[in-house]
């Protein structure tokens, strides 16, 4: 277990999310971090080592997002994989790679399911966060998307 204190001052947190049993942090380097109790944190198994900037929860499935394309799924919020490059389509179709893009923020609604915007005006959207689609709008970048009620 880690303690997300001085001790470990390094780690740089993004973004923090409850789902009404477990506390998620994200981070620089891959982190993920899960607790029960927001005190003995344990490092969930990620695919890389890129930074994460956001996660949320919806539709039995948890999204994560970061620098340079991150977008990695998980059922349980402790073992997270890749959304595969077939997976994430222009408007027209074809497959993008998002790469050079930092995904800065997710949200998920019941009625539009996941949305996720970055840098370069990018904007993402996804039903089932198995398939994507992805546009760019006229704004530089986008920092953050916020649902509301």
């Amino acid at each position: 277990m880690e303690s997300i204190t001085a001790a470990n001052s390094a780690l740089r947190i993004n973004d923090i999310v409850y789902d009404n049993s477990t506390f998620f942090v994200v981070g620089y380097a891959g982190y993920i971090g899960y607790s029960s109790n927001a005190n003995d944190w344990k490092r969930a198994t990620t695919p890389n080592r890129n930074q994460v900037n956001a996660l949320t929860f919806g539709s039995g499935k948890y999204i994560a997002v970061g620098n340079g394309g991150v977008l990695w799924t998980s059922t349980n919020g402790i073992q997270w994989d890749e959304v595969p490059s077939a997976n994430v389509l222009n408007l027209a179709g074809a497959k993008i790679s998002l790469s050079t893009y930092n995904i800065n923020s997710i949200v998920y609604d019941t009625q539009d399911g996941f949305v996720a915007v970055g840098n370069h005006g990018l904007v993402m959207k996804s039903a089932d966060g198995v398939m994507w689609a992805v546009g760019n709008s006229s704004y530089d970048d986008y920092d953050g998307i916020t649902q509301l009620n």
